[in-house]
C-alpha cells in the first residue's frame, strides 16, 4: 500500500512538473489567442479583454518599467501602427512554475519567432522572442516580452534612413531637372524675343527705307516739274 501511495505521489508530482496544472491548456489557448490577435490586428478590444484590469506587464524596451492596462493598450497600438502581416511562430509552449516550489502554476511560457513587414518602409523582418503570461480569473495578470527590440528598431531605421536618402536624392534630381528645363525655357524665350526684335528692326528699317525712297522720289519729281516750268 505504501509503495502504491509513493508511486501515486510521484506520478502527481511529475504531472504537475510537466505542465499538468488543470488551467495550463486553457491559459495556453488564451496566450495563443492573444498573439494571434496581436498579429492580425483584427479586434483590438478583444485583445484588451484578455488582460486583467490589474495587469502588470513588462515591455520589451531597455529600461522600461512595468505598465498597467491602459499603457499596455498604448504599447500594443504603437507596435501595430508600425507593422503589417505580423505572425508569431512558436517553437514551444511551456508551463511556468512557482519559484518557491518548482510546481506548475498554470502560467505559460513560449519561445518563438516574430516576423512581419515594416509599414513605412516595406522592410521584412524577423526576431527571436520569449514571452511569459501569468493568469488570474482566466485573464493575463502579469507577463512580459523579451527580444532584441533595439536591434529590430535600428534595423528598420537603417532601411528608413536609406529610403529617406533615396527620396532626398530623387527630390534633388527632380529639382535639377526642373531647373534645367526652366533654364532651357528661359533661353528659348530670350532667343524668341531676340528674333522678334530683329524682325521688328528689319521691318522698321524697310519701312524707313521705303519712306525715304518715296520722299526722294517726290523731291525729284518736284525738281523736274519746276525745271520744266
Amino acid at each position: 500500500m505504501k509503495k502504491l501511495l509513493s508511486i501515486l505521489l510521484v506520478s502527481i508530482f511529475m504531472s504537475c512538473s510537466q505542465g499538468g496544472h488543470p488551467d495550463f491548456a486553457k491559459n495556453t489557448a488564451t496566450a495563443k489567442k492573444m498573439l494571434e490577435l496581436q498579429g492580425s490586428e483584427a479586434d483590438f478590444q478583444a485583445q484588451l479583454d484578455l488582460i486583467h484590469q490589474d495587469v502588470k506587464w513588462q515591455p520589451v524596451f531597455f529600461g522600461a518599467t512595468e505598465i498597467g492596462k491602459e499603457e499596455f493598450g498604448q504599447y500594443l497600438k504603437a507596435w501595430q501602427d508600425q507593422m503589417e502581416d505580423v505572425v508569431y511562430t512558436a517553437d514551444n509552449w511551456l508551463p511556468g512554475v512557482l519559484a518557491e516550489t518548482g510546481m506548475a502554476d498554470g502560467s505559460v511560457r513560449s519561445y518563438g519567432t516574430w516576423s512581419g513587414t515594416h509599414t513605412k518602409t516595406g522592410k521584412k523582418w524577423e526576431v527571436k522572442a520569449y514571452h511569459t503570461w501569468d493568469f488570474k480569473d482566466g485573464q493575463i495578470i502579469t507577463g512580459g516580452d523579451y527580444f532584441d527590440a533595439t536591434g529590430l528598431v535600428n534595423f528598420l531605421e537603417e532601411k528608413e534612413n536609406q529610403e529617406a536618402a533615396r527620396k532626398q536624392w530623387e527630390k534633388k534630381a527632380q529639382e535639377r531637372k526642373q531647373a534645367e528645363a526652366a533654364g532651357k525655357a528661359e533661353a528659348e524665350r530670350i532667343a524668341k524675343e531676340k528674333a522678334e526684335a530683329e524682325r521688328q528692326a528689319k521691318v522698321e528699317a524697310e519701312r524707313e527705307a521705303k519712306a525715304e525712297a518715296e520722299r526722294q522720289a517726290k523731291v525729284e519729281a518736284e525738281r523736274e516739274a519746276k525745271a520744266e516750268a
